[in-house]
């Protein structure tokens, strides 16, 4: 079985599933995946595979190309047939898995932080405990600024 993430922009990306598997059947499955997920997914144009894991202090993996409709050169992997967009928690992020680290599966981790600190605003809860002798004030004033360290896109 496939471990595949469909992306905005025409991307997919196949985690695993390929192991053992030669190169040219790698291709023509990949050019069939484009194929089969055209009828439901007409933008899907370029599918990749990870080579090897995360790399380097801020963890950004290579890719190959398997297919792709975008690019008739596919030597190599060419950085714009890996910029895609996601629609998370009602925001849209741009970006280059070529470049920048991304994990779709933080995503609930993420809108779960949101909701918390939606919640304790709401009760008038101070939020910042380290500090909260000198400072009573919640962290609701529009000007206060909350770092996620699961934020999604690194580095």
């Amino acid at each position: 079985s496939f471990s595949v993430e469909l992306w905005n922009n025409g991307l997919c990306v196949i985690n695993s599933g390929l192991d053992g598997i030669p190169v040219d059947t790698q291709h023509s499955v990949a050019h069939k995946l484009i194929q089969l997920a055209s009828k439901a997914k007409p933008r899907l144009e370029t599918v990749v595979v990870p080579l090897g894991g995360h790399e380097g202090p801020f963890r950004i993996r290579k890719y190959n190309i398997l297919a792709s409709e975008r690019d008739s050169d596919m030597e190599g992997c060419p950085e714009h047939l890996l910029e895609t967009s996601i629609k998370e928690n009602g925001v849209v992020l741009h970006l280059n898995l070529g470049t920048v680290w991304y994990s779709k599966r933080l995503e609930q981790e993420r809108q779960r932080i949101a909701d918390q600190i939606v919640k304790e605003c709401a009760r008038g809860v101070v939020l910042d405990r380290a500090n909260s002798e000198d400072n009573k004030e919640p962290l609701c004033d529009t000007k206060e600024r909350i770092l996620c360290l699961f934020c999604g896109i690194g580095p």
